[in-house]
Formats: structure tokens, sequence, C-alpha cells
């Protein structure tokens, strides 16, 4: 399976995990982060980094909560999962947390990680977590630190960019000035920071304190400043950097020795700004590259000028551009090359000051007196002369003079002094200071205190031996002065004597550097001849020669003699113009050579060329020998050439100047073949020594030609003064040594001749005869002889023309003679020829001749094929050429070789295996000697390579040489350490491969020996075997972790698997590994553990190579031994059929017990050597048995239990349930204490083996059965459980025994459920257990369960699953595939006609199972049901795919769509109507045509079948989704809903389109298939038979739908809904609009407007002062009115009637009285149609009451007592009586009024009381007439109180009934209440 198909299968499963769920989970395994946060940043269209940010963040929350939990470790897993720095955050986390018993955990924990380097790391985390808070400190700085690094904390500036961090240290220390960031930085990144942030001012304050002492007063930076020097490349990279810098910072740059590009070429500003900055002389080296003599000339600078930046050889060179100024840069020339401290200098400054003042035409006595005394002074005067002097007139303009302070003037009153003064001076000058003022002023000698000091009367004289002792300088006088005095033979003796008396020995050295003396001393006086004549004759006194001085100063009287116009300073100095004066020299040779042609100037042209050589001129003089070219004089110049031993590469420069340039070419060719001497000229060039070296002396002595050259180059300042050096020895000219002195190659040729006759040579010994005979013979071998004599090859040319008989030895001699190795064929003159001639050619190639070979091979044998091969050697050798054209060459020569055309000289008979063999061996003899490097050797073998050379002659594996040459390439220095003699390859049988091994090996280059070794096919076992061994050992003495870590080890098996090394060697360097470590760790467990492995990989057990078992036990002691943080973290070691079975198989136990104890090897366990354990290592095996049981590794556990004895009672409760499943044991084979604990057991600790609602639910199916379930069981499941055999009790016990111990179990627990669970699942399927164990396929054991009677069936199939430990992804699955059967299996049985419309619909049991009704069931099976929707979905999808398949249209393959062509094959039969029939789907006949049974009839599945299946997909996928509320799954679903109902209504299947929402169930988000029904006309499809829970929910929607979508047309179809649903307070609301509609309609057509209405009086506020006026609504009474209003009538009653169905009372009597209203409306218009009236009949409108006041004006006016009743129950309004009395019966006058009233109602005194109280207000305002209080008496006359009515009686003037009652026996009551007081009393009270 390709990558990417796993990534998205692996993409698939994610659909249903929450992101930060899926986060969490990968982070903690440590697998496919990348993969999640592709995926997870594709799904929210984030770019990978940004969504990179967001995944660290939601781990760092997740590593956050578990701190929080204290579960350290698993934190720390996670954050290495995710890769980041552990300590950082830990660190961090610690700082910022406030719990401090949590913070001292994490602490604890990094201090445990790292003990060693605890100490360190903290002070280091300190300080980022000090800048990470000074960062926070600073949010403008933290936001560029967040722009940068994205998330700002310790981990993060920990592993930023080193650069980055000290910028960002930089920075911050500006913002808060930190001195403790300083201590971070370091001078470059500070200045850095400057640089780019621009600040100038701590730039220049840099530059100004670098290098100076510290100041107490200077703050950290500056201190810093003052100690940091500041770099060339950090000048260089402000100067890059800064855009616009002030002047400040130029000058302080400019004084460091650097400027801006801008100011690099402006030397008037550079010479500014060192002077502005007083750094001239720091800048020197700067100053004298640049030409600022010149800019100081022309600016008039002349003090700058005597600087030392301003050179002399600078001023010489600008005399020429200068002549204005000649006199003044001599002046200056003398100044700087003259010390004035000396003598000697100070005279020659003088006469330089003096030359310059006369050609100024400057007056020196008046003007410039100092030069008279100067010029006085310099002759050493005496003090006398300088008494007589000083008081001179030319000295009066001296200011110095005249201001000169005379301290003592007691000695100008001296007699002495004075007398002598007088006699000298003329009288006028008394104010001049004398010459003991001088004394005193600059000697501090003081002539009148001496003779006190000496105590001598006597004149202070020099002469005066203690005078001179005190106050004299005492010079030495040297060779030099005797020398200047032209005695040169005693400047000899006193130089030999000086040195002996001060040295004791006179050595070369001594005697050299006093000739170098001299000849400096005669080149500065050579204009004195005589002096000069004395230096040569010293110089040949000490044994040196003096021809070179000599032949300069011949050359210099030369040019005086000559030239006309002599200048001065070159006269005096003639040294100093060197390269000028040998091009003058040459040119007036010249001119007298074109003067006189015929004669030549030998002796001076000899000179310059002499001082050419000697100074090692790079171009020699030239002119001459252009002027002898141009004339084509060859002789002259061939004579000049040889004489003076001319390059010939100056021969080649005047081939441009011939006339005839053929003629150059020529003669250039002839020279270069000429060859060197044996012996070198001395006679005419150089001087012999005539002292004898000595024995002892190692060098030779320096000869007068080295001190000559020394002297002139030091004097001329010349740069170009290395020695002469010649040319290679083929481009040189040489001379014979003959008596002449000249080569005549042409007397040779004559000499030569001979009148014999020629001669074949057959042999080696006449050819060595002939060559050695001194008499003459024939003409070709005194050629050969001469040829050997005087070396010329060319004269075996002209043998070979003479005698070509003879030709191969004239070659063999042209050979030896151009290589030199005459000699060695003398030597090797007893050989056979032809072993002398592979032996001289391979000379000539070892010595790198191959150019002669090549020419010699064309000279001699032009058309021979071995042309090809050393045309090969040559172009490789010089050109180092290795293309396709050297290549060629090869093959050339080799096609040659196989078509036997090759010949050689003498080597005609030769084999041809034996001639390619001699032509391999030059070939590496060329490779070994004629490459200065590997790269070209590298080439010169694949050049070799291409040719096929090694496929053609077999004799040599070329390609194996390039092989081993590449695989040495990778080892830097090979050549020098590991040299290969690459001629020891051409030998047969040569061990030279296999001693390279041997040195790699010696010197521990393991990788490059285990190379050569595999190309070679050596063994390598050994190799690896040391190496590994080797890295141990090297690692243990650095004692690191790497030789044991996990990489390591993988590098160990990686190498075994890369060279198929025996496995065996891996395990011996394991143990010997672990032999080494003597004590038990870590180390040595690891170590073991992965020798068992490699043991266990290879199946080298049992005990075939090794005592495995003794390694098993040690390894488990080691881990016994380790402490408790060391062996958590070690892994455990597991058995090969856990780690190679169990885990591809889900870790699921399928074997027996006496299979795994085959397995585990009990029986043959044998350990010879074993040790006590201790309690503590006891504890620690058993819990390590208890983590293997948990791992399931059963195999590994029973093994240390045989190996240890030891058995936990987890592991012993595992292997006894394994025994009672088995039935290898019983019940009651247990102990009694055993038994005792199972009876502690409780049933209800079984829950963790059971799902409760699978088992409850079942057992009310099965076990209880109803007279209703048994027959929808039976109907549902494929067969009945009555006569299904109940499990045996044996069974039953045995089960909850092993419920019971697997209860108890606290490891291994999931062992012990797979054991109960396949148990119980045999049980009830009546199977063995071992059948149901080893069971592997799962539809096995499920085709089981459906097929058979089983008991349970749900929860055999969760354990079943369950127990086979298989994914949500595969339950899900496997689900589908059944749901999917039943689904599409129905729509495939035959069914009748009657039969086909009761099951359309209906699905296929599964397990016996409704899947409508039970689908929860099946729900409960799957941990996740939204991978079961999925699943559902690939169906649908795959249904689509089928439907294409059809149709003969492309459509997507998959293993879905191949499941479900499975199912419909199965049980339908399908046939493709197309041609083509998919590959996946095998065609099926219809019929047999054989006698076996037939099938039924191929059956298509119809687009109404798929229909059907993918509605009931959808269905049951939605149920899923909702059952864990996965809203994107829901989402999903009705998506394709909504797609599926357009495909339906276009079909028309209406029942599908109602199956479909009512299953679904969401009829708000699917009010489209409501839409489609009523489009077209199939709303009564609503309207079927479903369930009461789809009834309600489907109800609701319908009605919801009318109300919201329909509200125009939908009244018909809610009524039918509400009638077919039974909704009688719908239907009851449906009718009362509809009355009110009709109400809307009367009122709209019948009522009469307000303007044609009579006003009257409100009868609503009567007793008002102003009542107002209103109006009676009216209605106009027409047959339509009535017909509309018995309308309204009858809706309201039908209302009522509904209400009351659905026990609504209140509702139904507010609708009863609205009902009544409407009858009375019907009596009103009656009445008024039955009065005959003119005028429209108008009756009052009782319908139409808005407000109360309306409801008033009616009760008050128009209507009568029942009438108003009725209108109080329709319209809710209470009546006020009281009022309506007073309108109704007393105002207005209706005498029946009251009696109405008190047919229906009965009055009240309060009623009474109140109409009275109404009346007296009415009173107020209104008339009263006399029926009005007749009324009201008749109305007080009803009141039932005494009291009340008397009261009454009296206000109103009722003299009557006052009278009345004062005459009836209530006077006596009256009487007693005192008139009323006691009201509460009446007549029947008393």
């Amino acid at each position: 399976m390709s990558a990417t198909v796993k990534r998205d299968k692996l993409f698939k499963s994610w659909t249903g995990i929450s992101e930060v769920a899926l986060i969490k989970e990968v982070a903690t395994k440590g697998e496919n982060i990348d993969l999640c946060i592709e995926y997870w940043a594709r799904k929210r269209k984030l770019p990978l980094t940004e969504y990179q940010l967001f995944f660290q963040d939601v781990v760092q929350t997740y590593v956050l909560r578990l701190l929080t939990e204290r579960l350290v470790c698993k934190a720390e897993m996670v954050l290495l999962n995710v890769k980041r720095d552990v300590k950082c955050f830990y660190y961090q986390f610690a700082c910022e947390c406030v719990d401090e018993e949590l913070r001292e955990l994490v602490m604890d924990h990094l201090q445990k990680k790292d003990p060693q380097n605890y100490e360190s790391d903290m002070e280091e985390l300190q300080f980022y977590w000090d800048l990470l808070q000074q960062l926070q400190k600073c949010p403008e700085l933290l936001a560029k630190c967040k722009v940068q690094l994205r998330r700002v904390n310790i981990e993060t500036l920990v592993h930023c960019n080193e650069s980055y961090l000290h910028s960002l240290l930089a920075e911050l220390y500006f913002m808060n000035r930190n001195p403790l960031l300083l201590g971070r930085l370091n001078k470059f990144n500070m200045w850095s920071h400057l640089v780019e942030t621009a600040e100038l001012m701590h730039l220049v304050r840099w530059c100004t304190l670098c290098g100076q002492s510290p100041q107490p007063e200077y703050t950290e930076l500056e201190l810093l400043f003052c100690e940091w020097t500041l770099e060339t490349e950090m000048y260089e990279y402000a100067l890059k950097t800064i855009e616009n810098p002030n002047e400040t910072l130029r000058n302080c740059f400019a004084a460091a020795g650097h400027f801006f590009a801008d100011e690099r070429d402006d030397v008037a500003l550079i010479v500014r700004r060192l002077c502005t900055t007083e750094s001239l002389e720091r800048n020197q080296e700067l100053l004298e590259k640049l030409p600022s003599g010149h800019f100081l000339l022309n600016r008039g600078l002349h003090m700058l000028m005597l600087r030392d930046f301003v050179k002399v050889r600078e001023l010489e060179e600008m005399l020429p551009e200068f002549p204005d100024d000649e006199a003044l840069l001599k002046f200056l020339v003398a100044i700087k090359e003259n010390k004035l401290n000396e003598l000697e200098g100070f005279e020659k400054v003088f006469q330089a000051t003096k030359v310059y003042l006369e050609q100024q035409g400057v007056d020196f006595n008046s003007s410039q007196p100092l030069v008279t005394l100067f010029d006085f002074l310099s002759n050493e005067p005496s003090v006398a002369t300088l008494k007589c002097y000083l008081p001179t007139t030319a000295l009066q303009n001296i200011p110095y003079l005249k201001s000169f302070p005379i301290r003592n003037p007691i000695h100008n009153s001296d007699a002495n002094i004075s007398c002598i003064t007088n006699n000298c001076s003329n009288g006028h000058n008394q104010s001049m200071p004398t010459p003991y003022d001088f004394l005193r002023k600059f000697r501090h000698i003081d002539l009148k205190e001496i003779p006190k000091e000496f105590q001598t009367d006597s004149i202070a004289s020099f002469s005066n031996e203690k005078l001179c002792a005190k106050y004299a300088r005492k010079y030495k006088l040297n060779f030099l002065h005797y020398l200047k005095q032209q005695r040169s033979c005693y400047a000899v003796y006193y130089l030999v004597m000086d040195h002996l008396q001060q040295y004791g020995q006179l050595t070369r050295g001594h005697l050299f550097s006093a000739c170098e003396t001299v000849t400096e001393m005669a080149l500065q006086y050579a204009n004195n001849s005589e002096l000069v004549v004395h230096c040569v004759a010293f110089i040949e006194m000490l044994g040196y020669d003096s021809q070179y001085l000599r032949n300069y100063l011949k050359l210099c009287r030369l040019l005086e003699e000559n030239e006309e116009e002599l200048d001065p300073t070159r006269a005096e100095s003639p040294a100093k113009g060197y390269s000028r004066l040998l091009e003058r020299i040459e040119t007036l040779l010249l001119q007298s050579i074109v003067k006189e042609p015929t004669a030549f100037p030998l002796t001076d042209y000899h000179a310059l060329m002499r001082l050419v050589a000697c100074s090692g001129q790079r171009q020699w003089p030239m002119k001459i020998l252009q002027y002898y070219a141009r004339d084509d004089d060859w002789w002259r110049l061939l004579v000049l050439l040889q004489y003076f031993e001319v390059p010939l590469t100056q021969l080649q420069l005047l081939l441009e100047h011939f006339e005839t340039r053929l003629m150059g070419e020529h003669m250039l060719r002839a020279l270069l073949c000429e060859l060197p001497p044996q012996t070198k000229r001395h006679a005419s060039f150089s001087r012999q020594h005539k002292k004898p070296v000595r024995k002892g002396e190692a060098n030779p002595t320096t000869t007068s030609v080295e001190t000559i050259n020394s002297s002139l180059s030091s004097a001329c300042n010349d740069p170009n003064n290395a020695l002469f050096r010649t040319a290679p020895s083929q481009q040189r000219l040489h001379f014979l040594p003959d008596a002449c002195g000249r080569l005549d190659i042409f007397a040779i040729v004559l000499l030569s001749s001979s009148a014999l006759n020629e001669e074949r040579i057959n042999s080696a010994a006449k050819f060595l005869e002939l060559m050695q005979d001194q008499h003459v013979h024939a003409t070709s071998w005194n050629l050969l002889r001469n040829c050997v004599k005087y070396r010329l090859p060319v004269l075996a040319v002209l043998a070979a023309t003479v005698n070509p008989a003879n030709i191969d030895w004239h070659w063999l001699v042209w050979l030896a003679v151009a290589t030199n190795q005459w000699t060695v064929v003398l030597k090797l003159a007893t050989l056979d020829i032809r072993k002398v001639t592979w032996l001289l050619v391979e000379t000539a190639v070892r010595q790198g001749d191959t150019i002669l070979l090549l020419r010699s091979v064309r000279i001699f044998f032009k058309d021979n094929a071995c042309t090809h091969l050393c045309r090969f050697l040559q172009r490789t050798q010089h050109k180092r050429c290795f293309d396709d054209e050297d290549v060629h060459s090869l093959r050339l020569f080799l096609l040659a070789w196989s078509n036997d055309s090759l010949e050689m000289p003498f080597c005609a008979t030769l084999p041809r295996d034996e001639l390619m063999q001699h032509s391999i061996r030059l070939l590496l003899v060329h490779l070994q000697h004629n490459f200065d490097s590997t790269l070209d050797q590298q080439k010169f073998i694949s050049c070799m390579c291409r040719s096929d050379m090694g496929d053609m002659s077999g004799l040599m594996d070329f390609c194996l040489l390039h092989a081993v040459f590449e695989a040495l390439q990778t080892s830097p220095g090979w050549a020098e350490s590991y040299p290969i003699d690459f001629e020891q390859l051409a030998l047969h049988n040569n061990r030279m491969y296999e001693q390279l091994l041997e040195v790699l090996r010696e010197k521990r280059e393991y990788d490059l020996a285990v190379r050569l070794a595999t190309l070679l096919q050596q063994p390598i076992s050994d190799i690896v075997y040391a190496k590994w061994v080797s890295k141990l050992e090297e690692a243990e003495t650095r004692d690191g972790e790497e030789p044991y870590s996990v990489a390591t080890f993988q590098l160990y098996e990686d190498e075994i698997a890369e060279h198929s090394l025996p496995p065996e060697l891996l395990v011996n360097f394991y143990l010997y590994a672990a032999g080494r470590l003597l004590k038990p760790c870590a180390r040595k467990y690891q170590l073991l553990k992965r020798a068992l492995n490699v043991i266990k990989q290879h199946h080298l057990f049992p005990n075939e190579s090794f005592d495995r078992d003794q390694i098993e036990y040690e390894m488990i002691i080691c881990y016994l031994q380790l402490d408790d943080d060391t062996a958590t973290e070690m892994d455990v070691y597991h058995s090969e059929y856990y780690e190679q079975i169990m885990l591809n198989e889900r870790c699921v136990l399928y074997k027996s017990f006496l299979e795994l104890k085959e397995l585990a090897g009990i029986e043959d366990l044998n350990v010879s050597i074993k040790q006590p354990l201790t309690k503590q290592m006891e504890t620690r095996l058993e819990s390590l048995l208890n983590l293997l049981l948990d791992k399931g590794d059963i195999v590994e556990s029973l093994r240390l239990q045989e190996l240890f004895e030891c058995r936990p009672i987890d592991l012993r409760f595992v292997v006894f349930c394994m025994a009672l499943a088995e039935g290898v044991t019983t019940i009651f084979s247990m102990s009694s204490e055993e038994r005792q604990m199972l009876r502690d057991i409780e049933i209800s600790s079984f829950a963790k083996f059971n799902k409760r609602t699978l088992d409850s639910g079942l057992l009310t199916r099965e076990g209880k059965y109803s007279s209703t379930k048994i027959s929808s069981d039976m109907s549902d499941s494929s067969s009945t459980f009555e006569f299904e055999e109940i499990p045996s009790k044996e069974k039953r016990e045995t089960l909850e025994t092993i419920q019971g111990i697997a209860s108890k179990l606290t490891y291994g627990v999931t062992i012990g459920r797979r054991i109960v669970m396949a148990y119980r699942a045999a049980m009830y399927l009546d199977k063995e257990y071992l059948d149901v164990l080893r069971t592997k396929d799962t539809t096995v054991l499920l085709q089981s369960v459906a097929e058979e009677s089983c008991l349970h069936r749900l929860l055999v199939v969760s354990d079943i699953l369950t127990s086979l430990h298989m994914t949500p992804q595969e339950i899900a699955e496997l689900l589908a595939s059944e749901l999917t059967t039943a689904i599409v299996r129905p729509r495939f049985y035959i069914f009748t006609a009657d039969q086909q419309s009761k099951n359309a619909i209906k699905n296929a049991p599964v397990w016996g199972y409704n899947i409508d009704r039970d689908l929860h069931l099946f729900l409960e099976l799957v941990p996740n049901t939204t991978k079961l929707g999925n699943c559902l979905l690939e169906y649908c999808d795959a249904l689509k795919a089928y439907r294409k398949f059809q149709d003969n249209k492309p459509y997507e393959h998959n293993t879905v769509f191949e499941r479900l062509a499975e199912i419909i094959r199965r049980y339908g039969l399908p046939t493709n109507s197309g041609s083509q029939i998919n590959a996946s789907i095998p065609p099926i006949t219809t019929a047999s045509t054989g006698g076996g049974p037939k099938l039924p009839p191929a059956q298509v599945l119809s687009h109404k079948k798929q229909n059907i299946i993918y509605v009931e997909l959808l269905i049951k996928a939605h149920q899923c989704y909702v059952q864990e509320c996965s809203m994107e799954g829901i989402a999903n679903v009705l998506n394709r809903a909504k797609a599926l109902n357009a495909v339906l209504t276009q079909a028309k299947s209406w029942s599908l389109i109602v199956r479909m929402l009512s299953g679904i169930g969401r009829y708000r988000e699917m009010f489209y298939c409501f839409d489609s029904l009523l489009k077209n006309e199939q709303f009564e499809s609503l309207l079927g038979q479903f369930d009461e829970e789809k009834t309600i929910g489907l109800r609701q929607a319908i009605i919801t739908y009318l109300r919201e979508y329909c509200p125009n047309n939908g009244r018909e179809y809610l009524k039918l809904t509400a009638l077919h649903f039974l909704m009688y307070q719908e239907l009851a609301e449906m009718w009362e609009q509809d009355a009110q509609a009709v109400l809307a309609k009367v009122l709209n057509l019948s009522a009469v407007g307000s303007a044609q209405l009579p006003e009257k009086l409100s009868m609503a506020n009567l007793t008002s002062a102003n009542p107002t006026k209103t109006f009676i609504p009216k209605l106009r009474c027409t047959p339509d009115l009535l017909t509309l209003l018995q309308q309204a009538l009858e809706f309201y009653t039908h209302a009522t009637e509904n209400y009351l169905l659905d026990n609504k009372l209140l509702l139904a009597q507010r609708v009863a009285s609205l009902a009544e209203m409407m009858a009375m409306q019907i009596d009103l218009a009656n009445k008024a149609l039955d009065r005959n009236a003119p005028e429209p009949h108008l009756c009052v409108c009782v319908v139409n009451v808005q407000t109360r006041d309306e409801f008033r004006e009616l009760i008050n006016a128009e209507l009568s007592v029942p009438q108003a009743l009725i209108l109080s129950r329709a319209c809710g309004y209470d009546i006020n009586w009281s009022e309506v009395l007073l309108s109704q019966y007393i105002i207005l006058g209706h005498t029946n009024y009251l009696q109405e009233y008190l047919q229906y109602l009965q009055v009240s005194d309060n009623i009474i009381d109140n109409t009275v109280k109404g009346f007296q207000l009415y009173a107020q305002h209104h008339r009263i007439s006399p029926a009005m209080e007749e009324h009201l008496a008749q109305l007080v006359a009803l009141v039932k109180s005494v009291t009340l009515k008397y009261k009454l009686a009296s206000l109103l003037s009722l003299k009557p009934i006052v009278m009345s009652l004062l005459n009836d026996q209530t006077a006596h009551y009256l009487r007693d209440t005192n008139f009323g007081r006691n009201e509460s009393r009446n007549l029947h009270d008393m």
C-alpha cells in the first residue's frame, strides 16, 4: 500500500474525532503528528506554519493540565513526541506555578533527569527567565519578538538564532539599562546592533574610548568600550551599513584608517581628516599607498612632505612630472635621506640647503645668516675661532642669538676670555652670546667652575686630559674610517683584528657583512674613483667577486662620458634610477651599434647582461635583439642568445619583430630541441673561490655574486630582486665542453661520415660493441656514437635516414639520449634486449618524458599503433585531458592489439598477452608517477574503465581499481595515509589490495575497510566485529550513552542486514559488550535484551548456537537489580509469539494453555547457574510478571514463572481460568481457600464482562415470552427459541466461576475477559470452547450466531467482537455490512401481489432482531456510532456507483462497491445490460444447463428498489449520528436526503419520500419533502399509519408546515390532518377562526356608518355635569345578513363541540358564549325585519363590541336583562347593575325592566343604595320627572334593611315610605337604634 493511500485511509479514520482529541492522541502516542497537522490545516484552510503554532498551543495546554495533575513523566513524553525542550518548558512552568508542592515536584524531576549538569542548566535557564520577564515589561520589544519568534517563551529564546538573541539583548539593554545583560554580549554583536540602529553617538563614544584606561566615572558600557578593541571587519561592516554618517563619526573612522566609500578616492579629504584627528603617524601605511606627495606639493604643504609616509622614492619619481619644483623636491629628498644628529648627515643637509637657496637667489648674509653659521659649524671649529666668528655682523639678524639668555655674565668679564674677545671683536656686538654660553646651554659645561673642580689655574681646554676624560665624546674608529682614508689594506687588517678580539673567530658571515657595507659605500661615493678603487680592493682581498660592482660603475662612467647634461643627483647616486639606468645604457649601446655596425661593444654589453642576470629582471634588454631580428640577422642573434644564455621565452617574444616570422619560428624550434650539457661553464663568468670549503661546513659560503646582488638590490630599492631563474632544461641553451666552446653540428656530421658499408645488427652484444668501439665505422654508427657523446638526438635521426635497416637501434639510442638513460642501457647490457627496451620505456614514463616517448615513436615508426598509447600518455600527463578523445586513442590501441597489428621495437615475437601485460604495466607506472593529485589519478582510471581495457584484455580489472579508488576518496588525506603502489598491480598474485585492507584495519578505518573488502569479495565479519569493539571502547572512554542508544543498536542491526552477516556475530558482540559491564545496569540489560532479540528475530533458538535460557535469566536478574526509576524507563522483553504473532493479531489469545506451555518451552528450560532472589527482587519480579500479563504476553510470563519459580496470584488465576475453560481441571480441584475466595465474589462484579442493556433486553425477550412478543419474535427471527436447550448447569457454574476468578484479577484483565467471553460465546452457541477460542475469522462465528438457535444473540455477538479486540472501524464496517445485507436482501424476495405492497419496505432481520425496532441495541455494539454512520453512507455511494454500473456509465470502483456487488450477487443474481461485464462481479447464468438444482430467475435491481435501499441506509445512518450527536454526519445525511428527494419526486415514489421523512424525523429541516408532496397533490400520503412516536412528530410537523408555508390554501389540509390525527382542539380553533372570518364579513357588508346614525346622550356618564354624546352601532338587516350570522353560529357550535371532545371545558364555555351572542344578534335582526317601517331595517350590533364603553352604552340603553347577560358572558365584561337600573328603569322609564331583572336576578340593598346615590348626582344637573320619583320609590321599597330604607326614604322625601315605617312595628327598632346607628340589624334579626 502506497504512502498516499495510507495517508488517505488515516485521514478518513479521523473524520469522526474532534480536533483537540486527535491532537492529544497523536501527541501522546508520538505518531502521525505531521499528518495530523496537515489534515487539520487542510480542513481548516490554514497555512501549515500557522496551524503548527495552533497545534503546539493545544499540546501546551494539554501538557499544563498533565502537570497540574502531577503526571510529570507523561507530560515529558508528550513534549518529547512533539519535539519540545523539556527543560525549558518545565523550568518556565515551575517559575510560573503558584503551587509550591507542584513546583518542587517539577524541579526534582529535572534534577533527577540530569543531576550532573543540573546546576549549570538552572543558571542558564534562570538567565533566560529573567530575560523573558524583562521582555514582558517592554511591550514594544515584546511585539517585535513575537513577529520573529511567534511564541515568546524560554524555549524559543534558548533555541533562537544566536545572532538574533544577541541583537535582542543589545536592544533590551538600551531599553532598561540592565548591566547584567552586558555579560552575555560580545563586542561584535554590540557593534552590529549600534550600526544597524544607527546609534552614531555610541559609535563615536566607543571609537573615542577604545584602548583608553578606564575611569571611575565611566558607565558599565563605557568600561566595556575601553576594554573592547575594534577589529577591521567591524569597521568594514559599519562602512557598508551606515548610510548617513555625521562628520564626527567620519573623523573617528578616519583616525582608525577607515573611510566611507564616497571618500576613499579623495586624497585631500583623507589628509584633512587625518590632520584633524592627528593620526598621520597611525595611518602611515595608508598614506604610503596614496599619491599624497602630489597632493601636498600642489597644495604647498611642504612640511607634511617631510613626514615618513612620503617616501623618498615617490619624491624621486615626481621629479620628471614637476620640473618647476625639481629643486624643492631634491632639497626635500636630501633632508629625508640624512640624519641631522650625525655630522655627516648634517653636512649633506647643509649642502642641499645651500644649493637650494642659491637656486632660489637668496642672500645668505642678509636673509639666511644661519647658513653661514651652519657652514662654520660643519667644519668643527674650536672655541677660539668660534669666539672670533660669533661677533660678526652676519649673525646680528638671527633673533635667537639676540634673545639668547646669558646665565653667567661673569664669564664675559673674565680676563682671559675678555682678552680674546676684545682681540676678535670690533666692539659693536657686546650683546651676542659667547661660545661659553653655548657650552653651558647645550653641553652643560661651565668653564668657570672647571678650574675650581680640578684645582688648576690653567685655562680650560679640551687638551686637558682630565677635561677630555669627563667631557669629551669618545669615538672608536672602524675599518670604514681607514677605507675612507684610502688605506684598504689596513682596513682589512683592522677588520680582521677587531673581529678576532671581539668574537674570537672570523666567519664568512662577518666577511660578507663587511663586503656588503663597503659595496654600499662604493655606490654612495661612485664619483670618487680613488675611494671606489680601494673599496674594490677591499672586497677582492676578502675573497669575494666584485665584478658586478665593477660592471655597474663602468656603465655609470659610460653614461657620464656620453651624456651631455648629467643630472647631479643621478651622478652622486646612480643606483637610485637603476631601472632607467639599464634602459639608457641599452639605448646608448644600440646607438653605437647603429653608428658602427661592424664594431660590437662586447665588454659594455657583457656588463649590461651581467647586471640584468644579477638583478633578476623580468624582461631582458631587448632593443639590440629586436634590432637584429628586424634585419633577420639570425647568426648574431644566435651568438648573443647562446653566449649570454638568454631564455627562450625572450626569443619567443622576438617572433613578432622578425622581418620573416617563419625564420624566427624555425630558430625557436631548433633551439628547443637542444639538450642541456653535463657540465657548466665557469671560466668566463664567475671566479672560482681560492679558499676551499671546510669539511664541517654544511652550507657553501656566500659568493661575491650574492654580495653584489644584495648590495645592488638594497641600494636601488628594486622590488624584483629575486635571483635569476632559468627555464626548464629543454628550453635553455647550453654549450658543449669542447675545446672551442662552441657546438658545430655540421662539423660533427662531416666527421661522422664514412665510406664503410652499413650492416644489419641482430644482437645486443654487437650493438654494444659498435657503440663502445672508438674506431671509425659506418656513417650511421658514427652518428650514433656522436649522438651519445654530444647528447644530440638529432644525430640518431640522421643515422636512421642513412641506414633504415637498424631503425630499432636508432630509436633505442635516440630515446636513451633524449631521456638521459644511456648509462642505464649500458648497465642493462647483459639482459635481453626486449627487457631493456621495456625498462627504457618504463623509465621514460616514470621520469615524465612522455612527450619524448611520443616523439620518438612518431619519428621512427610513423604508422605504428603504439602511437595511440603514447599519445594517450602524453595528453593525460601534460594536458590533463580525460575526455572522449583520449578514450578513443586508447581504444584504437586496443583494436590494434586485438587485431595483432601492434608492433614494438625488438618485440616482434612477443606473445600478445605478454605485450598487453607490458602495456598495462606502462599505464600503471604512468599512473604512479605522473600525477600530482588523486583527482587526476581517478580521472585517469575512469578513462581506462571507459575504454573497456580490462574487459578486452582480462589481465587487469580497472573497474575494480576505480571502485577501490572511489572508496578511498571518501577518506580525507588517504593518499598520505594509505599510499597505493600501482606498479604492484601489474604483477601476478600481488597482494596490494590485501595489504591495503590490513593497513585500513590497523588504522581503524573500518568503514573503508568494509567497503574495500566487499569490493574484493573478502569476508567482512571480523572487520565489522572489530569496528564495533573499537567504537565501544572509544565511547566508554568518553563515558557517554551513545554506544548504548537505540540508534546505535539499530545501526548494528542495519549493518548485519546490509552486509548479510550471520546474526551470531551481533549476538557475540552484545554478549561481549555486556560482559564488560560487571555491575548490573541499564546498559547491560539493554545489551542482553538486544542479544535475545537477535536470537529471537533470526530463530536461533532453542539453544542452537547460544545458551538462550541462561542469557534470558541473566537479563532478568539484571533487570531485577536496577533501581526503580531506571527499571521504569526500561522496555520489557517479550516472547517471540507475542511480538511476531499476538501484536499482529491485536494481542488476542488464540492458543490453549497446553499450546502456550509448548511455545514457552517450559519443559526444555535449563539454567545452570542461578542466584537467590532478595525480597526486593521478588517484588520486582512479581511486578514484571504482572506487567507482562497486562500487555498480554502470557508466554513470557510462563517462562519467567518457571525460571524463577515465582507464581503471582493473578498469573495463577489466569492459568486456572484457562484450565477451567478448556476442561483440563474442574472447580472441585480448587483448594478450600480459593473456593472461599470465590464465594465472596458478588454477582455485581461480573458487570465488567457484560453489557447490561444487551443482556437484560435479551433475557426479557427470550426468558419471559409474552403473547405479543412471541409472535413478533417468531416473525422476525430466523428460528424460534421454544425448543432451544438451556445450557447445562455444569457449564453455567463453570462460567460463573471463571467470571468470579476474572473479576478478582488486578493484572491480566484482558486475557481474563477473553477467556470469559470466549467461554460464554461457546456455551450459548453450544460449541467447544477451544473451537471458538481458535477461530480467528469473525464472520464464521457471526454466521453461527445467525444460523443456530442461540440464546442471548446480541450478547454473544458483543462477546465475539470484544474478545477479538476489533477496532471501532472494523466493528462499524461489519455491522454496516450486516445492516446493508438486511436492507438489500428483501428487495429480491418473490412476493405475491398481496404481499408485494405489504412488504415493500420491510427489512430482513439481523441475528433474529428487527433492525427497525431494535436498532438501538445494535448501536450499543459499536463503540463509535459515527463511524457506523460513515460506513452506511459509503454503501450509499456504492449504490450510486452500482446504478451507474447497471446503466453502463463510468463509475468509481472501490472495496465498498465490491461488498455491495457481492451482496446483490448473492441474493439478487444481477446481470449487466451492457456488453462488458465488470470483473469484480462474476457473471451468473439464470439457470443451470445440467441436472443440478435450478437457480431462481435473475432479478435486476430496479431503480425503485435502489431508492428503497438508499432511503433505508440514510435512515439508519441518521440514527447512528444522532446516537453521538454528530452534527457533521447529520448534516451530511440531510444533504443526501435533499438530493434524493428530487430523485424520488421525479420517480413519483411518494411512499419513499414519506418513509424517508418519517424515518429521519427531522421535519423542519426536510420541509422540501412536504413541498414535493403538496406540489404533486400527494398530501394524503402523509396521513398513513405510523408508530405512536412518529405520529406525534409528523402531526406537529404537518401543522407547522401548513401554518408557516401554506397560510392561504392550507386550511383544508389542516382540517384533513386534524381529523386524521384526532386533533379536536386544532379543529375547534379552525372553526372559531372561520366564525371570526364570517363576522368580519358581516361587519364589512352590513355595518352602518357613524355618519348615518343619530347622536344621543351617552348613558354611561349621566351623572356628570356635561354628559357626552355617542352613537349606538347598527346593522343593516338583510336576508344575507341572517345567512352569514347563521353560518357563524354553526361554526361556533362546531368549535364548542370539538373543545368538549378534547375536554377543553373553559374553551368550550367561551365559544358557547360567542354562539349565544350570535343567536342574540340573529334575534335582533329578525325583530328588525319584522317591523313595518319605511326606513331601512336596522338593528343594534352586538357582535362588534370593542371597548367597555361600547358595552356600557349597549346594556344601559338598548339591551334587555337577558340580552345584557349574554353579551356580558361573550365579551367578558362585568355589569354594573346600579348604573343599568338608573339608566333603564329610572331615567329612561322602562317600566318592565325592573320586572325582567327580578325574574333573572335578585336585587340587593347595595345595588339600590348605589342607584339612589347615582340618582342624587343625576338630580343635581338634570330635571327630575314625577315618573322618575315614582320608579325610584318603587325601587326603594325593595330595600330589605329597615335602617337603609328609612334613610333612603328620608333623603328622597318619600313620606309614604317613612310614615309606613313609623306606623309599623319597626318604629321601636328605629328608636332603639337611635335612627340607624346599628344598621347591621334589621327586622328579621329581632
